[in-house]
């Protein structure tokens, strides 16, 4: 697991080969952390543990959700390669994009 912030994503980063997105809040008393994951690369999940970010899925092949009570899973009908990005300035907004061949 990483900890990350939005500046983390100033320059794109890419995942290869994502099979399935999860994702999930969670809060501990005063304390609100945000978890995102690309599967199966490694099993990589950030915890964003500054700042919840609004999350934005472009192009993404999504096949089905999972939303549990702990975390959702966004399954896709097949592997892409996708691009994470923040926008900057005041802006609290991730973009996930699925890279084009």
């Amino acid at each position: 697991m990483k900890s990350v912030g939005l500046k983390n994503f100033k320059k794109p980063v890419v995942h290869k080969n994502v099979e399935t997105v999860v994702f999930h809040g969670e809060t501990r008393g005063q304390e609100r952390r945000f978890y995102l994951g690309f599967l199966p690369e490694e099993e990589c999940i950030y915890d964003f543990n500054k700042g919840i970010p609004d999350v934005y899925f472009e192009g993404l092949p999504i096949k089905e959700v999972y939303y549990g009570p702990y975390r959702t899973f966004l399954h896709l009908e097949y592997s892409v390669d996708v691009e994470v990005c923040w926008e900057g300035g005041n802006s609290d907004k991730l973009h996930v994009k699925k890279i084009k061949p």
